[in-house]
């Protein structure tokens, strides 16, 4: 199994365009940032693999928040994915096959006659 880990930026708030953002640097485990190593001011156009120009400011709980709430977004819709797949493949499915059984079964009854032959 292949471990990604690293540190990485995070939580993209405050975009001047043209000029500059704020973005968390955090240590990440399979690209889900965990714990937030410092917040960075990063000029505009500059950040290409992995580096980028720019200066430490202090803290921005507002970029640590944001990086944390769009992750947890993305977990949580991959989440009611499965979810959703798992209803209906356990619930819808066969149930429109028991009715497809049933209609199936009723319109054979439907087409033959009774006989009851006496004994």
């Amino acid at each position: 199994m292949i471990v990604m880990h690293g540190e990485r930026l995070y939580g993209k708030v405050d975009h001047v365009p043209g000029l500059f953002y704020v973005a968390t640097r955090f240590f990440y485990l399979q690209y889900v940032p965990l714990i937030p190593l410092g917040s960075v001011l990063i000029l505009d156009g500059t950040e290409k693999d992995g580096n980028y120009q720019g200066a430490r400011i202090p803290f921005s709980v507002k970029s640590m928040l944001v990086a944390w709430l769009r992750t947890g977004l993305v977990i949580g819709g991959v989440c009611l994915a499965f979810a959703g797949i798992a209803v209906l493949c356990l619930l819808v499915l066969p149930a429109a096959r028991r009715a497809r059984l049933d209609a199936g079964y009723r319109a054979d009854i439907g087409t033959k006659s009774l006989s009851v032959e006496p004994t």
